[in-house]
């Protein structure tokens, strides 16, 4: 079964009483799951490090790469309810990148800017 294949270190998701709290960071309250999918079977971008899923409602369920490596197993869709099981080995998952400093016009000026200064030394 699935059990099998999960992440080990999911203790953050139990109190200290050992109930469940809220196993989704995302979601208060106990939280049912719609259906569990492989993770060959969802869509990788590479850009924003996140799987996704097409989700009955027509938007998709997402989760990001950074948490699956925190052990979280469940990605939910931002326009409705539904939430996915995400069955996986942390042994497969691509490489986790450190997240990029700033956003990607600020990096294009200054790559820009750069290229100016150095072009007008030469």
């Amino acid at each position: 079964g699935w059990k099998k294949r999960r992440r080990r270190g999911t203790a953050g998701w139990w109190g200290a009483a050992g109930a469940c709290a809220s196993p989704h960071p995302r979601g208060g309250r106990a939280m049912s799951i719609y259906d569990e999918v492989e993770i060959e079977d969802m869509d990788y971008n590479a850009a924003d490090q996140s799987y996704t899923y097409p989700c009955p409602c027509g938007d998709r369920f997402v989760i990001l790469l950074e948490e699956l490596y925190d052990g979280e197993d469940v990605a939910p869709c931002p326009s409705c309810t539904l939430r996915i099981r995400v069955i996986f080995d942390e042994a497969s998952l691509p490489e986790l990148r450190p997240p990029e400093q700033g956003d990607g016009a600020g990096g294009a000026a200054a790559a820009g800017a750069g290229a100016e200064d150095a072009g007008g030394k030469g």
